[in-house]
């Protein structure tokens, strides 16, 4: 089941998406892209996508001098798209045309404001969740020659304000800072693909690769999936069958639905485009069932390393694999920040541990997710052949997954190697980063008031660690004030000490939060190649009166 963070807790995505929008959404090609991510690596959700986007189209009801007829408004037509698709949730993406290419104006930007309101407001009103997209970046470097300096016009498509980002990084602000307040979801692609570009030939469209980030802004927001390599993992031939099936339905329900243009296209009745639809599905699957390789994983290097990514379970993994002569079955698993490579995981890996890696990122170490890590847990261990025992490697926020892991299976840890290891959610994020806090709240179901509950699952984690006798190393740094040790690591290091488990902290003087590790990486390696693959279970009585952190 796929999630998102709505209000402080998580709901599940299912049913009907109705996505709305302008030509960005009409030309369609972020949504194929969200549908192939869905087709290959979830296929059994209950998830169907509606594609009414239409070019042109404003939330504002506002048209610049000289465009061919006058812009159609949402708003026209939101009651019959509405009825008509019946959606769980509805996508809105507005803004591009909504400043009709001029610079800024209170006017202009009061009627987009009014619009927006009254779209929101109405969709509200039929009881559906509502996820706003900020639009796109306007990109100027693509249409220098065909852009308007200063506040002198005519203003248009073909002539748009050189300043014109700039408003639409203002509306883009407004959506995020105080649409977001009554939206259930508000993803920020103006900020996701801002600087990445160019992605469009002209200023406004972008192309498949802009597409992409948006799918990948979208995907991230409201499934907590990171699709970075999606674009990879889709052969451009099951693209094209995605996109044709696609279109079809999206000719089909704007027509259906109907709109003010004058422009119109013959669609075929509701039977003929099933069963076109239905002959363009057979065609994905058979792709699908032809071309099983799609699941085989890719092969590249990792500091002179095997690398093999592939997908499970609808996110990203990650093997690295050492030499055939110094392989053992032993492997490590870090948490978070895979691409942060640290000297004591290569060094690990030139003596014969696996690296494993799973994406479940920004879900902080909450039970739902334990459940994805403990299905994936038994997929490489069988697959590649590795040891009941692994060492969990939990850098800054991936100590909440490490601790969370332990806490559920001891049995499975042969020591743990934490790098300034957040183990206090009430410490970080909560006290440094106002949106992860809103995040993490949501992902473990917590109010304000209630967050504090979470000190009783700090103090069960490090019981559960303590008396499992899981060897523990940590390093931190002495002046960190992003994640404090004294409110994080210097818990477990109290309780440690004072149960004598086999333990090394590494304290450096002087350092913040970054850098991690250390240069040398033989105490760290050297302290965890100690610890053998005991599978020694955790005894059956855990006291949690032993330990009172708070």
């Amino acid at each position: 089941m796929l999630f998102a963070n709505v209000h402080g807790k998580q709901v599940p995505i299912y049913g009907k998406i109705l996505f709305l929008g302008d030509s960005i959404t009409d030309m369609g090609m972020y949504v194929s892209y969200v549908q192939a991510y869905l087709d290959m690596f979830q296929p059994g959700n209950d998830l169907k996508l509606y594609n009414l986007g239409l070019s042109a189209e404003t939330v504002c009801g506002l048209t610049e001098p000289g465009h061919a007829y006058p812009r159609p408004d949402v708003n026209e037509r939101v009651d019959r798209a509405m009825l008509t698709i019946e959606p769980h949730w509805v996508v809105l993406m507005y803004g591009m045309n909504d400043g009709i290419y001029h610079p800024f104006s209170e006017d202009r930007y009061a009627a987009y404001k009014e619009g927006m309101w009254k779209l929101v407001r109405r969709i509200r009103e039929y009881g559906s969740r509502i996820i706003v997209m900020t639009p796109t970046p306007f990109e100027p470097e693509v249409r220098r020659d065909k852009l308007v300096e200063g506040d002198e016009g005519p203003f248009d498509f073909d002539h748009a304000s050189a300043a014109y980002d700039d408003v639409l990084a203002r509306y883009s602000r407004f959506l995020v800072e105080e649409v977001g307040r009554e939206a259930d979801v508000v993803v920020d692609v103006h900020e996701a693909l801002s600087g990445l570009g160019p992605f469009t030939e002209d200023g406004v469209h972008p192309g498949w690769a802009g597409h992409f980030q948006i799918a990948r802004a979208f995907m991230r927001k409201v499934f907590h999936v990171y699709a970075d390599h999606l674009d990879e993992a889709v052969p451009e031939e099951l693209m094209a069958r995605i996109y044709r099936r696609d279109q079809l339905l999206h000719k089909f329900y704007l027509e259906a639905v109907g709109y003010i243009r004058p422009d119109h296209e013959t669609v075929d009745t509701f039977e003929r485009t099933m069963m076109k639809y239905q002959g363009f599905n057979r065609k994905v699957a058979e792709y699908l069932d032809e071309h099983q390789e799609l699941w085989e994983p890719r092969i590249s290097g990792w500091s002179g390393f095997r690398r093999e990514d592939f997908y499970y379970r609808g996110y990203e993994g990650v093997v690295v694999l050492p030499n055939e002569e110094t392989e053992h079955g032993g492997w490590i698993w870090k948490m978070e920040f895979f691409e942060g490579a640290t000297p004591p995981e290569i060094e690990l890996v030139r003596q014969g541990f696996a690296l494993v890696y799973y994406r479940v990122s920004d879900q902080y170490g909450s039970p739902d997710v334990m459940k994805y890590m403990e299905s994936f847990y038994h997929y490489v261990r069988e697959r590649y052949d590795l040891k009941q025992q692994m060492i969990p490697i939990g850098v800054s926020r991936g100590g909440l997954y490490a601790m969370g892991l332990a806490c559920a299976h001891p049995s499975w840890i042969r020591a743990m190697y934490l790098d300034a290891p957040v183990v206090d959610i009430l410490s970080w994020p909560k006290e440094d980063s106002a949106p992860d806090w809103e995040e993490c709240k949501a992902i473990w179901g917590y109010t304000e008031e209630t967050a504090y509950d979470f000190r009783s699952v700090v103090e069960e984690r490090i019981s559960t660690m303590v008396l499992a006798q899981i060897p523990l190393v940590l390093v931190y740094g002495a002046a960190d004030t992003v994640v404090p040790y004294e409110k994080n690591g210097r818990l477990l290091e109290t309780a440690y000490r004072e149960a004598d488990v086999p333990s090394l902290f590494i304290g450096k003087e002087g350092c913040g939060h970054h850098p991690h590790s250390l240069e040398d990486p033989a105490p760290i390696v050297d302290f965890l190649t100690q610890t053998e693959d005991l599978g020694m279970p955790l005894s059956s009585y855990v006291d949690l009166n032993r330990f009172r952190l708070f």
